[in-house]
């Protein structure tokens, strides 16, 4: 009798939480994933502040061209099926697979509207009810919830290092988003409101897809999500109401949006979900607002600071100490009377 394989939440080293074994090049999505999020920010704050493009209509563009690109890649470049122009009802109907599958439904809407969709939409609110650093902090509190929820699926407690490098993660955010300053943090109600359901959609994007991995590819997880957001934040929001004024300006930043954050960013990051796990996955997250500092000293002649310098340092150490594997750690954290 065969052992049970185990789930994408039941694996041999619980703290990459996949059934892969390359972490490494997880984290390295990740962090492209990152940075493609920080650019996307730096021209969504341009677009805001400068053009007054309304968040919402942003939000709905993005999310309608980002699933026509990616869900267009999935029908040209998918693995395993035929060429589409010799046999296009083939790849289409590999393309509808995700709605035929009655047992993976609910997690596949539940990552399309709420892991992306809601994602991208609640992130953008959040923003212009309170201020990015308010935003950023809340948000960036996702990995510590990652890990809790992972260590009670596996009915487990925490390890000291995975405890250390949340800790070192989240002071790492509040040196770079506050330099040491809480006063800095602007909250209303609504505000806060906002930065914890998108905090929520970060956790429910990093722990929805599960299962899905195994049986589609990531850029049809991510089109489909796209679109089906879209269609939904559409009837909702009704963007044909807003006043939009477009510029040459104003298209080249919604474009560095729509490739760099939802193209490059979601795709990205959803690929290094599966390789790297949630929880790395997340934490490694958290060098978005390190590349959103380089980006804006290198683009916009920000000066960087000793807090930023030092939150940098913080956030890259835990993403070291939690990539590096755990046998690794075992003979620094083993007293030596109990080794050998």
């Amino acid at each position: 009798m065969h052992p049970k394989r185990p789930s994408i939440g039941h694996v041999s080293d619980a703290r990459f939480h996949t059934t892969t074994k390359r972490p490494f090049l997880g984290v390295l999505l990740v962090l492209c994933s990152a940075i493609g999020f920080s650019a996307s920010g730096i021209a969504g704050e341009y677009l805001f502040l400068t053009k007054h493009l309304s968040p919402e209509w942003t939000a709905i563009v993005r999310l309608w061209i980002g699933g026509v690109i990616v869900l267009g890649w999935a029908f040209f470049r998918g693995r395993g099926v035929h060429n589409p122009w010799r046999y296009p009802k083939v790849r289409l109907r590999w393309l509808m697979r995700p709605w035929k599958d009655r047992k993976n439904l609910p997690r596949f809407l539940l990552l399309g509207i709420c892991g992306i969709g809601l994602f991208t939409y609640t992130s953008l609110i959040s923003i212009a009810e309170t201020n990015a650093t308010t935003s950023t902090m809340i948000g960036y509190t996702a990995p510590a919830v990652i890990l809790l929820w992972t260590c009670a699926r596996m009915r487990r407690v925490p390890t000291f290092l995975e405890i250390l490098c949340v800790v070192m993660s989240l002071l790492g955010v509040f040196l770079i988003a506050t330099h040491g300053k809480l006063d800095t943090l602007d909250v209303s109600p609504i505000g806060l409101l906002w930065c914890v359901i998108a905090m929520i959609m970060t956790v429910i994007r990093a722990l929805a897809p599960g299962d899905l991995y195994r049986t589609y590819s990531t850029s049809l997880l991510t089109g489909w999500g796209m679109l089906i957001s879209a269609v939904i934040l559409t009837i909702v929001d009704r963007p044909w109401r807003h006043q939009v004024n477009l510029d040459l300006p104003s298209l080249a930043g919604l474009s560095v949006m729509i490739f760099g954050g939802t193209v490059i960013g979601t795709m990205f990051f959803l690929y290094g979900v599966k390789l790297a796990g949630p929880v790395l996955a997340a934490l490694v997250s958290t060098t978005e607002l390190m590349s959103t500092m380089t980006l804006s000293v290198l683009l916009l002649g920000a000066l960087a600071t000793g807090f930023d310098v030092v939150g940098c340092l913080s956030i890259v150490a835990a993403v070291a100490i939690l990539s590096i594997p755990r046998e690794t750690w075992k003979p620094v954290l083993t007293p030596r009377g109990a080794r050998g």
